[in-house]
């Protein structure tokens, strides 16, 4: 999936046109009203177009159940419809598909029995039904999820639904609903195709915890078990669970180290440890200036940046100096600081839909980076990459790498020759397809594991370099030479006598620029908008 603005068709047992409208980044078209087993199962329909990335299903369950729902017919038109989503997402395995989950509405014919009635019960074939579509989720990379049940446990079933709207036009929901909908889905988009912000950066001071630290001394900062305290203790419970998840935590308050460190250190209701973050700035500069030191010491853009902070004056300052970087407005009350967090932060821009391996180390590959460079600064070069003890393994058109190799093409930028865009649908085409090769590189050394930090695609057919790029934080080792090294190894090995590559400029892969000359490839020809072609004999 190369492109960035997406486009998808609606399939609907009701009225979902007001829901285009609350787009904000996706271009949605409409299929014919309740035809959706005719569009999923007909190869001839709509939604089995090219000119569609992903088809979205959204299914109200009790439209769907129908006469069930009043007891008047067995359950059926779920499966049916089960049965059509399989088969459309094995038909179509780089298209994604959205599907909601089933969620029939808190009223029922048989109110309080409907729990004990077996096959007569709305919650037990719902319950079977969600059970069967997370089976298909396993089977099928391009599939994924919106769960609607989540919805009405957040608004209620009543701001979300109109029972005039439904018998006037078979619109059964209000303007909330659709506007969540839109809102959820585009964050589903977001965390399956991994364009999640990477950094979360926080003051201290009636943010991690309530109360100046410098007035009132680590014994007496609101941080407990009990009232406002437990506000904050369970802020920083939400805040270490985002760590767990890969979210790199950084620091940005106006105190003195010393202080903190003794509050991180001898205050027992502290949830969080200094060791919990990538990168720390405690001083008494202006923020703005610690945020662009934060940015080169991780080595990662301002715009994968989320900063916290309870202070408008610095939040207009940091907004109005680097635009690029998220700001979100604070709470008001400490008692909001939770569902505020998981709302307004955790699902708009650090959305997740599978964890990796490399996921959960973040913090600590992000440490040994530290010790590496601390390592570099007091040897030559060549000492250092002797130091080093580098340790490289290749996985080949691997299924249990198929996710992490998604997450590089989304999120690498600066050493990508063609910064292509890939979902787990397309990486798990390319790696059943006997016309190309996916290949992961493993990057570990003596300071640590830095995991899957390589991806190269290669097209056989062609004998082309479709993508190769490594993270930063392994570029300057000389680990480019051996991966591209295993690359030409791989396409001799299918008879291939030549490489053929392309350097697409973008405005942050200069590092990547002379990467083809350095090793030994004929340029060939500069097309108008600067992309180069490259050529090496095997």
């Amino acid at each position: 999936m190369t492109k960035t603005a997406l486009k998808g068709l609606v399939l609907s047992n009701v009225t979902m046109q007001p829901i285009a409208s609350f787009f904000s980044r996706l271009r949605v078209e409409f299929s014919d009203f309740n035809d959706v087993l005719l569009a999923l199962q007909n190869q001839s329909s709509r939604a089995h177009r090219d000119e569609f990335d992903l088809v979205l299903c959204y299914i109200d369950t009790d439209a769907l159940f129908g006469d069930f729902l009043y007891g008047l017919a067995p359950a059926g038109a779920q499966a049916e419809y089960i049965a059509a989503l399989n088969t459309f997402c094995a038909d179509q395995p780089r298209k994604m598909v959205v599907a909601t989950t089933l969620s029939p509405g808190p009223f029922r014919y048989s109110n309080y029995a409907d729990p004990v009635l077996g096959g007569l019960s709305l919650s037990d074939a719902a319950t079977r039904a969600n059970e069967q579509l997370v089976a298909l989720v396993a089977r099928h990379s391009n599939l994924v999820l919106l769960d609607v049940d989540s919805l009405y446990r957040a608004y209620g079933w009543e701001t979300l639904r109109s029972e005039p709207l439904w018998y006037a036009g078979r619109i059964p929901y209000t303007n909330r609903m659709y506007r969540v909908l839109a809102e959820r889905t585009e964050q589903l988009l977001d965390a399956y195709l991994n364009r999640a912000k990477k950094v979360l950066v926080l003051d201290l001071d009636d943010t991690l915890w309530g109360g100046i630290l410098g007035e009132e001394g680590w014994e007496n900062i609101a941080l407990s078990e009990e009232s406002v305290g437990k506000c904050y203790r369970d802020f920083q419970k939400l805040v270490k669970s985002q760590k767990r998840l890969g979210i790199l935590l950084a620091i940005n308050s106006k105190n003195n180290r010393a202080d903190v460190e003794a509050a991180f250190a001898r205050n027992p209701m502290m949830v969080l440890a200094l060791d919990d973050f990538a990168a720390v700035r405690i001083n008494w500069q202006d923020k703005t200036e610690n945020l662009r030191e934060l940015s080169l010491e991780l080595d990662l853009g301002l715009d994968t940046f989320v900063a916290i902070d309870d202070s408008a004056v610095e939040r207009e300052r940091m907004r109005q100096t680097l635009p690029e970087v998220t700001i979100p407005d604070f709470p008001p009350r400490p008692e909001l600081l939770r569902s505020w967090f998981l709302k307004e932060v955790v699902y708009r821009h650090f959305p997740k839909y599978q964890l990796t391996r490399e996921d959960s180390a973040k913090t600590e590959q992000y440490r040994a980076q530290t010790a590496r460079r601390d390592l570099r600064a007091v040897v030559d070069f060549d000492a250092f990459l002797r130091n080093l003890e580098i340790d490289l393994k290749y996985h080949v058109d691997s299924a249990a790498t198929i996710e992490r190799a998604s997450q590089l093409s989304q999120k690498t930028n600066q050493f990508n020759v063609t910064t292509k865009r890939y979902s787990p649908a397309d990486i798990t085409h390319f790696v059943e397809s006997p016309d190309h090769h996916v290949v992961l590189l493993e990057y570990a050394d003596r300071f640590g594991q830095e995991g899957l930090v390589g991806l190269a695609i290669l097209d056989l057919k062609a004998s082309e370099l479709d993508t190769f790029l490594l993270s930063c934080r392994v570029i300057g080792r000389g680990v480019e030479t051996q991966f591209l090294s295993k690359v030409e190894e791989l396409l001799a090995a299918r008879g291939c006598s030549h490489m053929c590559a392309w350097f697409i400029p973008t405005p942050r892969n200069d590092v990547a620029a002379d990467m083809f000359e350095r090793h030994g490839f004929e340029f060939l020809i500069a097309r108008e908008d600067g992309s180069r072609v490259y050529r090496k004999n095997l």
